[in-house]
């Protein structure tokens, strides 16, 4: 996160590369409430244009992602500080 600044999220892709399912959450924050959730199975993706409705996450906040399980999940994030 910048400092003073929040990012504002336009869009989200996901992608699991592994071999099993696995569960991604996307979150404002290590102690935020899960934003996005969603179970991904080997070899498949979500993306989510957030264009026009934004996400914003709070000021000095970095956006994290948690796995369920260890694995090679890519996630894609388009944002701009504000």
């Amino acid at each position: 996160a910048v400092a003073a600044k929040k990012h504002r999220v336009k869009f989200l892709r996901m992608f699991n590369s592994g071999a099993v399912n696995n569960t991604v959450l996307v979150k404002n924050g290590a102690a935020g409430a899960s934003r996005f959730k969603a179970v991904l199975a080997p070899n498949t993706g979500q993306g989510m244009n957030l264009i026009g409705c934004n996400w914003e996450l709070s000021t000095n906040t970095a956006l994290v992602v948690n796995l369920g399980i260890l694995g090679t999940v890519a996630v894609t994030v388009l944002y701009e500080d504000v």
